[in-house]
């Protein structure tokens, strides 16, 4: 899901409830009342963001989210070193992707609520 607000400085629309819908599990991989997994989409200007890596993942910890991809607007390295400290409430995975992988994830694999 693309964050709202994209830059997930603040609270983040909820991930949306739902089950696997059947036509997905056609090889019966999913227990009947499972629940989709859901992964933020986010922004971030580098030293130029008004809020820091581990507020965003807050944030998308917060609204239900699995894990969190963080597009860098700055480059399209996506060698980005998260800090390990101030993660201590942190239970979802975090992921820097670079401006041009994090366009790409955008185009071809975000579902709209």
């Amino acid at each position: 899901m693309n964050s709202q607000p994209p830059d997930a400085c603040k609270p983040v629309d909820p991930a949306v409830n739902s089950s696997i819908p059947e036509e997905y599990d056609d090889l019966n991989f999913f227990e009947s009342n499972e629940t989709v997994q859901w992964i933020l989409i986010t922004t971030w200007k580098g030293i130029h963001d008004p809020c820091s890596l581990v507020m965003k993942a807050k944030h998308a910890q917060q609204g239900g989210y699995s894990a969190i991809v963080i597009q860098s607007l700055v480059s399209n390295d996506s060698s980005h070193s998260i800090p390990i400290w101030d993660w201590d409430d942190i239970d979802i995975y975090p992921c820097i992707v670079g401006k041009t992988e994090g366009q790409y994830l955008k185009d071809n694999f975000v579902n709209e609520k």
